[in-house]
């Protein structure tokens, strides 16, 4: 992950003779993350060699805003634009009845790692998520890239609440590495701690980031369980 991350060779490559074979018109694709998924240049050079014309859509969301947004975009570009509408004002409004069941509330301290070894703060939406699930993001801006912490800045930081979302992990291989991540004593200190499906809900930019929210919202502030989404190891 960091030396994906940090530039290095690509995580994917493309398969030509499987898009030759396909002859797409629409391709979506993302440009945000390198580990992800092949940058979009190669995407482009790809389809020039092939001399095919796909008319190619990026989506490159930082805020659930953006993923709203590009639901729009997508709908445009396949011609279901009122389904599209559907669905964001959908989401919307579980998004906005969750904040309405969280206003007013003590907001505790939440530490979203997206990697255990060497830790990764969670970045680009997730903040966001935790805030409007009814908790305090630590170590991360709603909307940046998430970063390299040290050690040092995750015992400082004092999190009452940690959640461990390796990046597109689902719940059970989360678990397995966040028991043993539990036992450090940087986090020691943390009143809970929970492993979640974050390929599922967390690291993948589409509208099952709402049952995310409404997930830790619950987690947060309900009854301390989201069976599925997250799993309380302490």
């Amino acid at each position: 992950m960091s030396a994906a991350s940090a530039g290095g060779p690509p995580t994917y490559w493309l398969d030509r003779e499987a898009i030759a074979e396909l002859g797409p018109d629409l391709v979506l694709t993302q440009d945000l993350c390198a580990v992800c998924a092949v940058p979009r240049g190669h995407l482009d050079a790809a389809l020039a060699s092939l001399g095919l014309q796909a008319e190619v859509v990026s989506l490159d969301p930082s805020s659930l805003g953006d993923v709203l947004g590009n639901i729009e975009a997508i709908g445009r570009a396949t011609g279901t634009e009122v389904l599209a509408q559907e669905l964001i004002s959908a989401l919307a409004a579980r998004l906005a009845a969750v904040e309405g069941r969280v206003a007013g509330k003590r907001r505790p301290r939440v530490l979203a790692l997206e990697w255990g070894d060497p830790p990764y703060n969670a970045g680009h939406w997730v903040p966001e998520m935790v805030e409007r699930a009814g908790g305090e993001a630590l170590l991360g801006e709603p909307g940046a890239y998430s970063r390299r912490l040290t050690w040092e800045e995750v015992g400082g930081a004092v999190p009452e609440v940690v959640v461990f979302m390796p990046c597109g992990y689902h719940l059970e291989a989360s678990c397995a590495e966040g028991r043993e991540l539990a036992r450090r004593p940087e986090l020691a200190e943390a009143e809970k701690f929970f492993a979640a499906d974050s390929g599922g809900y967390f690291s993948r930019p589409g509208p099952r980031l709402v049952d995310g929210v409404e997930a830790l919202a619950e987690a947060l502030h309900g009854s301390g369980e989201a069976p599925g989404v997250l799993s309380r190891l302490r």
